[in-house]
C-alpha cells in the first residue's frame, strides 16, 4: 500500500520560518510514536526485502470521473518504461469530462505505441489510473524554478507528436454491424450516456470516458441480457463492442 513518508529524529526542523499555517499542517506530535513527525509529501511503499520505493509526491494529485490520483505515481510507473526518460500526467478536459493524459520524453529513438504503454502501466496500476492520451516531447516546458511546468502542459492541445501506432480496422456505425453488436452498443450508450450513433464498433470504451465502475455496469447488463458473466479483469482486453461481442457471442453460442 502507498502511503505518505513521514520524518522524526533529532534533526528535525522546528517548523516553516514565519508561516505558522504551513507549519501546523506539516509537523505534528505523534502520541503513539512520542515524537513529533513531518509530512515529507513524498509517497512510498515498503518492498517485501524492507526497501522503500518512492513513488512520487502527494502535491499532484488529479481528480478523475471521481477517482483521486496520485500524479507521482502514474509518472514512476511511467519512468520505469526503459523507452521513458521523463515523464509528467496532467488532467486535461474533454468533450466528454476530464482525462488523464500523459507527456514524455523518450530516452532514445524508440517511442512505444499508446497501447504498448497502457499495457505496460496496467500490470501496476488500475484502469483508472492509466492516462487516456500520450504525448511525445523532445523536452518539458519548466517553469523559471527548473520544475515541470504542468500549467503549460494541461493547456496544450493535442497536435503534439503521438506515438505510432496501427489503428484497428473500421468496423462501421450502427446498423452496418451484428445485432448483438447492435445490442451492446446501446447498452454503452447507455451506461455512458452517449447517443448510439456515436459508438462505433471499434470504439475505444477509454476513449469515449469509461472507466471501471462504468464496465461494472456494462457486464452486469450483459449477464441480464445475455446471462453471461464476464470478469473486470477482461474490460481492457474487451475494450471495443465488436471484442466484447465476440466474447459473449464465444460463451453464449449466439452468433457474434
Amino acid at each position: 500500500m502507498t502511503g505518505e513518508i513521514c520524518a522524526a529524529g533529532a534533526g528535525l526542523a522546528r517548523g516553516y520560518w514565519a508561516d505558522e499555517a504551513r507549519t501546523a499542517e506539516r509537523f505534528w506530535f505523534d502520541d503513539a510514536r512520542a515524537e513529533r513527525l513531518y509530512r515529507t509529501g513524498d509517497l512510498g511503499r515498503y518492498l517485501p526485502d524492507g526497501n522503500i520505493d518512492i513513488a512520487g509526491r502527494s502535491d499532484f494529485q488529479i481528480k478523475i470521473n471521481g477517482y483521486r490520483i496520485e500524479a507521482g505515481e502514474v509518472e514512476t510507473r511511467l519512468a520505469s518504461i526503459e523507452e521513458v526518460k521523463q515523464a509528467a500526467v496532467v488532467r486535461q478536459a474533454g468533450a466528454r469530462g476530464d482525462r488523464l493524459v500523459a507527456h514524455l520524453v523518450p530516452a532514445g529513438d524508440r517511442r512505444p505505441s499508446d497501447e504498448v504503454i497502457k499495457l505496460a502501466l496496467r500490470r501496476h496500476l488500475p484502469d483508472y489510473m492509466t492516462p487516456s492520451s500520450v504525448f511525445w516531447h523532445e523536452s518539458l516546458p519548466l517553469t523559471r524554478n527548473g520544475k515541470v511546468d504542468r500549467g503549460k502542459l494541461t493547456g496544450l492541445t493535442p497536435v503534439i507528436e503521438r506515438a505510432d501506432s496501427v489503428p484497428p480496422p473500421t468496423r462501421g456505425a450502427v446498423g452496418q454491424h451484428s445485432e448483438l453488436e447492435t445490442r451492446l452498443i446501446e447498452l454503452w450508450a447507455s451506461v455512458l450516456r452517449l447517443p448510439a450513433s456515436s459508438i462505433l464498433a471499434d470504439s475505444d470504451f477509454y476513449d469515449l470516458g469509461g472507466d471501471s465502475l462504468a464496465g461494472a455496469r456494462i457486464f452486469t447488463g450483459i449477464r441480464k441480457q445475455f446471462g453471461v458473466s464476464i470478469t473486470l479483469d477482461r474490460l481492457y482486453d474487451l475494450r471495443h463492442p465488436y471484442a466484447m461481442a465476440e466474447a459473449v457471442a464465444a460463451a453464449s453460442g449466439s452468433p457474434a
